[in-house]
Order: C-alpha cells, then sequence, then structure tokens
C-alpha cells in the first residue's frame, strides 16, 4: 500500500520549479536549519532524517515553501517511519488547522492545492491512520480536505485555464 501512496504523491506534485530558499522558508530568527537543509533543493533529495530535522518547520515554512516540501514530508513516513519519527504528527495537526495560526496557513496553502494533490493527501492520512489510529488530528485533516476540495470544484476557471491554440 505504501508503494501505491508514494507514486501517487509522486505524480501528484512537481519536482520542478523548486522555489528559493527566501520564498519558501519565512525571514525570521531560528530558520537556519531549514536554510541548511531545505534551501534550494528538490524536495524528492532529501532524506527522512533531514525532514525530522525540519519537522518543526512547518511553521516557518511560507505557504508557497509548505506546499513545495508537502510530499517530502509525506513520504518520508513512507520511506522510514522510524527515521521520520514525529514528521507525520506535526503534518497531520498543522493540516488540521489546530490553531489559528495554522486554519489562517491552511486557507491559503487550500488556494494552491489541485484536485490530484488532495487526493494524494488523502489517501496518505488513510495510509497514516491504518498504520497508526485516528485521531482528531487526522479527523480535522480529512475536514481541510474536503473543505480545499468544494473549494476546487466550485472555483470559476480564468483564461488561463484554456488552452488558446
Amino acid at each position: 500500500m505504501r508503494f501505491l501512496v508514494k507514486r501517487k504523491i509522486q505524480q501528484a506534485f512537481p519536482i520542478c520549479g523548486i522555489p528559493a530558499a527566501s520564498t519558501a522558508i519565512q525571514l525570521t530568527h531560528s530558520v537556519e536549519r531549514l536554510y541548511e537543509i531545505l534551501g534550494d533543493r528538490c524536495w524528492k533529495d532529501l532524506t527522512p532524517t533531514q525532514y525530522r530535522h525540519c519537522a518543526d518547520g512547518f511553521s516557518l515554512l511560507t505557504v508557497v515553501g509548505l506546499h513545495y516540501y508537502l510530499p517530502g514530508y509525506m513520504t518520508a513516513e513512507l520511506d522510514d517511519h522510524v527515521e521520520a519519527d514525529v514528521v507525520a504528527e506535526y503534518w497531520t495537526y498543522s493540516l488540521g488547522g489546530t490553531s489559528e495560526f495554522d486554519r489562517l496557513r491552511m486557507t491559503s496553502l487550500g488556494e494552491l492545492i489541485t484536485l490530484d494533490q488532495i487526493d494524494a493527501i488523502a489517501l496518505w492520512i488513510g495510509y497514516y491512520v491504518n498504520r497508526y489510529d485516528k485521531n482528531e488530528y487526522t479527523e480535522r485533516s480529512y475536514a481541510t480536505l474536503e473543505h480545499w476540495a468544494n473549494q476546487a470544484m466550485h472555483a470559476k476557471p480564468s483564461i488561463s485555464d484554456f488552452d488558446s491554440r
């Protein structure tokens, strides 16, 4: 099952378009480690250990950075759950919008997420729930995904959504 989940994540999230570190990481104190580990690097090239060392980075990444590195955080759990350690718990906590800060960030992140990415995240959460257990954070995470999907399905297409050729 985890190989299917990983493949879905890899298909849904691009690896190109690596955001500059200054775009992906907030300009604040205590971000040196994030710049060192994540800065200007492809999400697929990082190890579960590196993601674990940046697990607290969810609150220090910009929405653009969170969108870009999210698949790496999810696949870290799939590749080596022991080494990834608390990465999954931090991610489901943040996705569930438990604090006002997280709710605002998840609302903004929802504007960047595609339906295919929502499907990949939902599949990952299902894997996580089956491996560990359902909890209030995973329940809230599903609610966030449902909100994003409803927004995406009711969004009006823009001119750029159509191929003019």
